[in-house]
């Protein structure tokens, strides 16, 4: 594609149209910057402040909440970014892993299961964590695994591997 520049007013609007994309561009990548520079830095109204940056990034919301001791309302914050994010399979990988660190294992084995249906890659994370908290290997497999061949295929490799 060629952009006509022959005249001053084309250039200047060319110019000015690339400063401005770049400008965009710049603020949304230091906005990301910034939350993750915050939010590793332990102290809670930073961490607070990093939430408050990325409003549908669960993680920041959960890690803040569950240092001032407020697992309830980060589970609220997980659940909002489900509502603003429904076909995550982050969101959901991160709310079903939150909710295993609750101990709340039949809800976190249905959140692993709905992100192993969006991205099958995660299976052998998946099985791997939900074998650690859990010693019914059977119900693990039966409630996380959802019902097809290649998702069991995965979690056989996975303990071939293991031994």
């Amino acid at each position: 594609m060629i952009i006509p520049l022959e005249s001053a007013r084309s250039r200047w609007s060319f110019l000015v149209g690339i400063l401005l994309i770049a400008g965009v561009v710049t603020f949304l990548a230091g906005k990301v910057w910034l939350a993750a520079r915050l939010d590793t830095s332990g102290d809670p109204d930073r961490m607070l402040r990093a939430a408050n940056l990325e409003p549908t990034n669960a993680d920041y919301w959960d890690r803040n909440l569950q240092a001032v001791g407020q697992p309830a309302r980060a589970q609220g914050a997980f659940e909002k970014a489900q509502s603003v994010h429904p076909n995550s399979s982050v969101v959901a990988w991160r709310y079903g892993n939150f909710l295993l660190r609750q101990r709340n294992y039949s809800e976190a084995f249905a959140e692993l299961r709905r992100a192993l249906t969006i991205d099958p890659d995660l299976t052998v994370e998946a099985v791997s964590e939900c074998s650690k908290v859990s010693d019914d290997l059977p119900s693990v497999l039966t409630e996380v695994l959802p019902n097809q061949n290649r998702y069991y295929l995965m979690a056989l490799d996975y303990f071939l591997a293991q031994g």
